[in-house]
């Protein structure tokens, strides 16, 4: 949970910076079944 609101945080001063205004992000996060048997995501995911 921390992991992601931070990664939400940061996307969101980023695009407030371009805007030029304040936003409202809201996140989605869709879990790949068995994502940790398979090398190749968990590649893709930093571990």
């Amino acid at each position: 949970g921390s992991k992601l609101k931070q990664i939400g945080e940061a996307a969101r001063k980023e695009i407030e910076q371009m805007l030029a205004t304040k936003v409202y992000l809201k996140l989605f996060v869709r879990v790949q079944k068995n994502w940790t048997r398979d090398t190749k995501a968990l590649r893709r995911f930093g571990y």
